[in-house]
Parts: structure tokens; C-alpha cells; sequence
């Protein structure tokens, strides 16, 4: 969830631009990211159904 700005995000090859407010989810082990495309500040909350967050960087 976007909590404040706007940020890119990727979920699989799906891209979309998602501001204040905006929700994205996204499968169990498909690639997923985000990025700060505003002005100002980005906050998100993250919320994973795991008990343990696993965390693989792709190039």
C-alpha cells in the first residue's frame, strides 16, 4: 500500500504507477519491485502472509 508519493511498481511483467492510497499484490514467488517516481518522499507498507520474509535480489 502507498501510505504517502508515487512509486513505479513491477509485479511479474506487469508495470504500473500507484500513488497514495493504491494497493498492489502480487503472487508468492514472482519478481516484484518498486520505485520512488515522485517528487517527494515514498512510504509503503509492506504486508507478507509469511511468517518469513525471503529475499532474493535479481539483476
Amino acid at each position: 500500500m502507498v501510505l504517502e508519493g508515487t512509486a513505479r511498481i513491477t509485479v511479474g511483467d506487469e508495470t504500473f504507477v500507484a500513488r497514495a492510497g493504491d494497493t498492489a499484490t502480487g503472487p508468492a514467488r514472482v519478481p516484484h519491485c518498486f520505485t520512488n517516481v515522485g517528487e517527494g518522499m515514498l512510504r509503503i507498507l509492506g504486508i507478507h502472509a509469511s511468517p518469513t520474509i525471503i529475499q532474493t535480489f535479481l539483476d
